[in-house]
């Protein structure tokens, strides 16, 4: 008799955590992964999100990061993509965080 209390004790905890666990993961979904690879067209993507963003940009940074796009442009094309992308996500994240963003 206790091996059917214990029993179905442990199938409704069971129970319970497969609830819990359908409530949770019931919500809205996890935005897909982004991946990047060390390609030309990514060189391309954040070039131009360096473009997108250096007109808001105040200040040297803004200089800073137009100098480093440029030449991660150029060693992109050179076919040194790794180094290209390096500055360039660094220009990135310099107008990005000197953007002056609209109230």
């Amino acid at each position: 008799m206790a091996f059917v209390s214990r029993s179905t004790a442990l199938a409704g905890l069971a129970g319970i955590g497969v609830a819990t666990l359908a409530l949770l993961s019931g919500g809205s979904p996890a935005p897909p992964a982004q991946v990047t690879s060390d390609t030309q067209a990514y060189c391309r993507q954040l070039g131009d999100r360096v473009r997108e963003l250096a007109p808001l940009a105040t200040g040297p940074s803004r200089l800073m990061a137009t100098n480093l796009a440029v030449e991660g442009q150029s060693l992109c094309m050179r076919g040194e993509i790794r180094g290209g992308i390096r500055r360039l996500r660094r220009a990135v994240r310099l107008v990005a965080g000197t953007a002056v963003r609209p109230h």
